[in-house]
């Protein structure tokens, strides 16, 4: 009705020969110069807030980058500061069987030969504490750095030993959850800023399942998703690639180029984020396995070293076999420890390849440096 009103004057209703020509008029400029112009800013505002949203995933994806380093800097920390201290008491129980030894040796009880082989473990074992504590200062540092503080000391409050790593991973995770992956995030908008007048059902790139098991471990439907001959992406890629003609704006030939790469950037994104949850899955599925084994080996060597002391207050056992029971046990514990590490960097591996945790707080202000940069 606008358009007719500024070509048809109101004294011109009702001429025949003006309504046809009114007609003609309409006709030819059924899509006006001034509505192209509108199209065309809409959707360059579309595209710009497309790009303004990438960004913005990109700042959510270097976040949840940090908030892994520091998660994994910390658990490492601790871990270190409970190693030093099995390495010591190690380091400790070798020196007394070394003193036993020298003084056996002196009594003609046992060979040289003996003498030096407990004399290489307490080195050996005794050569590790300067590395556990190196490691200890670039740990703490790592970590002031990643929380913007100078170099100095960290507070740990978190005792390695008690820690609980059970029961971490939630059971029955929807695959949903990966859809808030800051990646993928922007990956569609990417897409969206490739063809802002395109609409593309993003939902049916993501299969509907569980990613964990009631128990919190992986499950074979993840799996098979990349499995030969039924590959959920390429079926997908095949069934809803959408033909585009968008040459009926006058876009060259390299928008509809630019339109596909953003495509098919989204779905590998997708693709690749199930492939990362699986695979964490998988290290985790195996890590807790070798974590049971260890601890089973401890509570083995545990129940051998009271048993041990036990026989050598009674005066069943020498000193000697006592002392080798506890030996035993040290390393024993220095093997959970390790596991119980490399399985804790395994969680925050997955939680980083779920996205938890970065929308915590998160927040579009900028930090306060408390420095003329504030101004």
């Amino acid at each position: 009705e606008l358009i007719g009103a500024n070509i048809i004057s109101p004294n011109a209703v009702g001429s025949g020969a003006v309504a046809a020509s009114a007609s003609n008029s309409f006709g030819a400029g059924l899509v006006p110069e001034y509505t192209l112009n509108i199209l065309q800013q809409i959707r360059t505002q579309e595209a710009a807030k497309a790009g303004l949203m990438a960004a913005i995933y990109t700042k959510d994806a270097m976040r949840l980058t940090i908030i892994g380093q520091v998660a994994g800097s910390y658990f490492t920390l601790i871990s270190q500061d409970y190693q030093l201290q099995v390495q010591n008491q190690l380091v400790t129980d070798l020196g007394k069987q070394l003193e036993l030894a020298q003084s056996q040796y002196k009594l003609g009880y046992i060979s040289l030969l003996n003498v030096q082989n407990i004399e290489q473990q307490y080195y050996t074992a005794k050569s590790q504490v300067p590395v556990i504590q190196n490691n200890i200062v670039q740990s703490v540092n790592a970590l002031r750095v990643l929380t913007n503080q100078n170099p100095g000391d960290i507070a740990r409050s978190n005792n390695f030993e008690s820690l609980n790593i059970e029961s971490i991973i939630p059971g029955g995770l929807p695959s949903d959850v990966l859809k808030s992956r800051p990646d993928i995030m922007q990956a569609e908008e990417q897409l969206k800023q490739a063809n802002a007048n395109i609409g593309v059902a993003t939902s049916s790139f993501f299969p509907t399942l569980n990613l964990t098991s009631p128990i919190g471990s992986s499950v074979d439907d993840l799996t098979k998703l990349f499995s030969g001959g039924t590959d959920f992406w390429q079926k997908q890629i095949q069934a809803t690639m959408p033909i585009l003609n968008l040459s009926i704006y006058g876009q060259i030939k390299s928008a509809r180029g630019a339109y596909y790469n953003a495509y098919y950037n989204y779905i590998n994104t997708v693709r690749n984020a199930f492939a990362q949850v699986d695979n964490s899955l998988a290290a985790h599925d195996q890590l807790t396995l070798s974590y049971n084994m260890r601890q089973q080996q401890y509570s083995s060597a545990k129940l051998g070293y009271e048993l041990g002391n036990q026989r050598y207050i009674q005066g069943a056992d020498s000193y000697a076999v006592m002392l080798n029971y506890k030996v035993t046990l040290d390393n024993a514990n220095l093997a959970v420890v390790n596991a119980k590490s490399q399985q804790l960097q395994s969680i925050v591996n997955l939680y980083q390849n779920l996205a938890g945790g970065y929308k915590v707080n998160n927040t579009m202000k900028p930090n306060k440096f408390g420095d003329a940069h504030d101004s």
